[in-house]
């Protein structure tokens, strides 16, 4: 009994359930000689149902087409045991409590989701006793029925939350560790490799003649390094971050390494790129920071057709250092 995910975290668990409901219902007929037959045609509507529902979810990532097919396969597998456990009659009482008390707990780890997994109780106790003999219910004392029944759900119910508990914890420890290895831990900004990734969808996706890539360096660093200390110079780096953050929208800009910065500028003119950040040039000459002013030169160029990421990043470099050769504090702007 498969879970309703689109990544199938637990699709070991979901082979194996589906495998062992499958040779229930091929060997059962054999051991059981009371049971219905291999070739009847209900007991092979089932065994369709369970295979059809196997190879679906094998095959499907539609988290709807997931769940759909999960509770197919409940209510094929909950129909196949009952329809076994209905032959014996009533020696098959405590049996068919222990199996649907197997099968309750079983679906809390297979549906982590406590509303799918509500769905696959309803389906199983549906299949399992609505319309049973009457001898079954004076072979079973009801107040055991009842208990275990109820003990099966609670039990279910409590794997249900400690399991969506792990979730979730795991979801937000993956987040963390991903962020930390695409986010500047000093700055805030995406990291070099973060970047790049951006790049890449960002040319594929972009319209001819209007993305544009400046490569921004702060001047005279190490001379603000040695003679006010590192921490002037990290608060440095975090002011100028914060200007690109302040104008620009995250995922925008990044710090490739040490002062180096970059920026994309999607969807403007060259014209309009080079008054962007000829206004951020001007914003960050007026600062003062741990007692020092600062400026950065900047290389920017348009992204041509077909660019590929790694062409575009070595022409704003160059029109960078274009820049600090032309005296520092300046734009260099290169023509697609």
């Amino acid at each position: 009994m498969p879970t309703a995910t689109a990544q199938r975290p637990f699709g070991r668990q979901i082979d194996i359930n589906i495998a062992v409901a499958v040779a229930a219902l091929v060997i059962a007929p054999l051991v059981n000689p009371q049971g219905a037959s291999l070739g009847g045609p209900v007991h092979a509507a089932l065994l369709a149902l369970v295979l059809l529902s196997w190879w679906s979810l094998r095959r499907t990532r539609s988290p709807r087409a997931l769940l759909w097919w999960s509770q197919l396969s409940v209510l094929g597998c909950a129909l196949g045991l009952r329809l076994q456990l209905d032959a014996f009659g009533p020696v098959s009482a405590y049996w068919r409590a222990f199996a649907a008390v197997q099968t309750l707990i079983t679906m809390a780890i297979l549906f982590p989701r406590a509303r799918d997994y509500a769905v696959a109780v309803a389906i199983t106790l549906a299949a399992s006793f609505i319309g049973v003999d009457r001898s079954y219910y004076q072979a079973v004392n009801p107040v055991f029925f009842a208990l275990t029944m109820y003990g099966a759900i609670r039990v279910g119910s409590m794997m249900n939350i400690v399991i969506m508990r792990s979730h979730r914890e795991m979801h937000e420890a993956t987040e963390k560790y991903r962020r930390l290895a695409r986010t500047d831990p000093l700055t805030g900004l995406d990291n070099r490799r973060a970047f790049m990734e951006r790049l890449t969808e960002t040319i594929a996706q972009s319209t001819p003649g209007r993305l544009h890539m400046a490569m921004l360096d702060l001047d005279h660093f190490k001379r603000i390094n040695d003679t006010l200390g590192h921490d002037a110079g990290d608060a440095v780096l975090v002011a100028l971050a914060g200007c690109l953050l302040r104008r620009w929208p995250a995922g925008t800009a990044a710090r490739l390494g040490g002062e180096e910065f970059a920026l994309l500028l999607a969807d403007q003119t060259p014209g309009q790129a080079a008054q962007a950040l000829e206004q951020l040039l001007q914003e960050v000459q007026g600062m003062e920071v741990a007692g020092t002013g600062f400026s950065f030169s900047a290389g920017l160029v348009t992204a041509r057709v077909g660019e590929a990421p790694s062409s575009l990043l070595t022409r704003a470099d160059t029109a960078l250092y274009a820049a600090k050769r032309g005296g520092r504090g300046r734009i260099e702007t290169v023509a697609g």
